[in-house]
């Protein structure tokens, strides 16, 4: 454990890779002021950018793991059993989250077995700490290991425990279902720019108007069909704009979208492990 200047403990967190996700992780645990957060990347103006944040930098993946309670794996999926592998020897007895989509936990074990092992998948969202995570459970983790590691995840938002098969379902939903969400909300803004709202206000009216929605069903339980018909009366503005989007097929779009979406994951994940497997021996 890493202490504060008041001698406090701090949880020591390495992020290996600063991309987009990583970055952002790194960026929450270390404003929580519950973690005391080194990074490892490759790219010196990514480190340093998170240097004027507070975020101390590695030289190498190694120094980063050697001083961590926890470990967070945030690299590219083709890159990631190797990278586990070559850090077998640091990561022995340490709770690792691995955000590397597709790739399986047998696959990190067969190179870290003695690793205490989580894999994850959250979305883009965390960087508002507002992400919804899958996670599985490698057997046999250690209580104190998937706690600690259950914590961490929580800073990012909402987390949800599943069985690994389901993992590229998660994928496929919530994982990309910040892109599916972002084209409605840009469909909602343009159709207020047609109807001659200001840009500013059609945008922030889309963006809050699905963000309210949201919470009359996370926050107040209310079921969506119950929302909706809370809005429709008989022969009003909301009727006819329903008839509309029901006539664009706009619900088998989205759940073809989701299927498609699992179904490439579920692809990638036979492709990459069938290579972990070589690197493995």
């Amino acid at each position: 454990m890493a202490r504060t200047a008041k001698g406090n403990p701090q949880t020591m967190v390495a992020v290996i890779g600063a991309g987009q996700i990583g970055g952002a992780a790194a960026q929450v645990l270390h404003e929580s002021g519950r973690y005391r957060v080194v990074v490892a990347d490759p790219k010196l103006e990514v480190l340093h950018r998170l240097a004027t944040l507070g975020v101390d930098g590695a030289i190498d993946n190694a120094t980063a793991v050697r001083q961590a309670d926890l470990v967070v794996f945030a690299v590219k999926p083709n890159v990631a059993v190797d990278t586990v592998r070559r850090l077998r020897r640091e990561l022995k007895g340490k709770p690792v989250i691995s955000f590397a989509a597709a790739i399986t936990v047998d696959a990190l074990r067969r190179v870290a077995p003695e690793a205490e092992l989580v894999r994850a998948m959250p979305n883009v969202a965390l960087v508002v700490k507002d992400s919804f995570t899958g996670y599985s459970i490698a057997p046999g983790i250690g209580d104190r290991a998937r706690a600690l590691a259950e914590r961490v995840l929580r800073e990012f938002g909402e987390i949800a425990l599943v069985d690994e098969n389901l993992l590229d379902a998660v994928t496929g939903l919530s994982g990309s279902g910040p892109a599916y969400a972002a084209i409605f909300i840009e469909a909602l803004a343009y159709a207020g720019l047609k109807v001659g709202l200001p840009r500013d206000v059609a945008m922030r009216s889309a963006a809050r108007t699905l963000e309210g929605a949201a919470k009359l069903v996370l926050d107040a339980n209310i079921h969506p069909a119950q929302v909706k018909e809370m809005v429709v009366t008989p022969g009003g503005t909301t009727i006819m704009g329903i008839y509309h989007i029901e006539e664009s097929g706009i619900r088998s779009s989205v759940m073809r979208a989701v299927d498609a979406a699992t179904e490439r994951c579920t692809e990638i994940t036979a492709s990459l492990n069938r290579g972990a497997a070589s690197v493995s021996k």
